[in-house]
């Protein structure tokens, strides 16, 4: 656990660029502030330079339980994603599946009998308001000056969706790191069955009008 806590700053931006870890969400279609960060991505290494012994996160592997759901996708060690997070890190992601209609019954279960995973994807970041300053979850106010970046993102955004406020717990701490989304997220589209346009001799639609009278 200690090994973990020393490198929590850096568990924390893997967990990130999978995308999963979501205590709160917030969106911001601000063209100044999505243009900002996209320049400060000059800043941060891209994972480019070939990983070595030397300059990977930790010196020896170690393992890292990470729940998460899997409703639509179910979730999986071997996807190549976690595969090049080992590589580039020596950081071995284990993962914790739960589905969505378990979640709450599962994170219960687990703060009860004191075995929460290492990192965990939340579905309503008012658990980590709950539970955190009860002790099941880092206070991550205290490791605001390890990690720059995120305190970057999170006083960026705390102007236009108020960060700090959506994330902040009754003692005024954070437990969550919210995902800041600066881009259009698309969850749910359309989708037509070529057989029947064929079938019908109907062209495949172009606009929404059209699907609608199709």
């Amino acid at each position: 656990m200690k090994k973990l806590m020393k490198l929590l700053p850096f568990v924390l931006i893997l967990v990130i660029m999978i995308s999963s870890f979501a205590g709160c969400s917030l969106s911001n279609n601000d063209k100044e502030i999505k243009n900002e960060i996209n320049n400060d991505t000059g800043n941060i290494k891209t994972g480019s330079e070939e990983p070595t012994e030397s300059n990977k996160i930790s010196p020896e592997k170690i393992t890292v339980s990470y729940l998460v759901t899997e409703d639509i996708i179910p979730m999986n060690e071997d996807w190549i994603v976690f595969k090049e997070i080992e590589e580039k890190t020596n950081i071995k992601m284990k993962l914790v599946t739960v589905t969505d209609a378990s979640y709450k019954e599962k994170l219960n279960a687990l703060i009860a009998s004191d075995d929460l995973p290492d990192l965990l994807s939340l579905i309503d970041g008012e658990d980590a308001k709950k539970y955190g300053p009860d002790g099941a979850f880092v206070n991550l106010s205290d490791y605001m000056d390890k990690m720059p970046n995120f305190k970057k993102y999170m006083d960026k955004f705390d102007t236009t969706a108020d960060s700090y406020k959506v994330c902040k717990a009754s003692d005024g701490n954070i437990y969550q790191a919210p995902r800041i989304v600066d881009f259009m997220w698309i969850t749910q589209s359309y989708s037509v069955r070529s057989d029947l346009l064929k079938k019908h001799d109907i062209k495949t639609p172009d606009t929404f009008d059209e699907i609608y009278n199709m």
